[in-house]
């Protein structure tokens, strides 16, 4: 049995088990694949031999979740904006006491 953490992909905090047998449907998230092992993940326990894979159009898989993840519109969480006000705010009070 081979574990990894994928933590870096998926946020998920356990290691997910690995095996040999291919995912029945093609279309099915990368995340859910349990017959691959991405780059950039830690095996956490077992051994297991691996081989580089590329999509169709020659790209690595990394590759393509990379463009997955910059296609996705940036959003300015609540924390951000409050710091952003704040920001402002000090600044205005730093430019006012001079």
């Amino acid at each position: 049995m081979l574990e990894v953490a994928e933590s870096e992909l998926t946020g998920e905090s356990l290691p997910v088990s690995k095996g040999t047998a291919p995912v029945g449907e093609a279309d099915m998230p990368l995340g859910d694949r349990t017959d691959m092992v991405y780059m950039n993940t830690s095996v956490t326990r077992g051994t297991g031999r691996v081989r580089g894979h590329r999509d169709r159009d020659g790209e690595p898989r990394v590759g393509h979740i990379s463009g997955m993840l910059q296609a996705q519109p940036t959003v300015k969480t609540p924390l951000t904006r409050q710091l952003g006000r704040l920001s402002k705010q000090l600044l205005l009070v730093a430019v006012v006491s001079r």
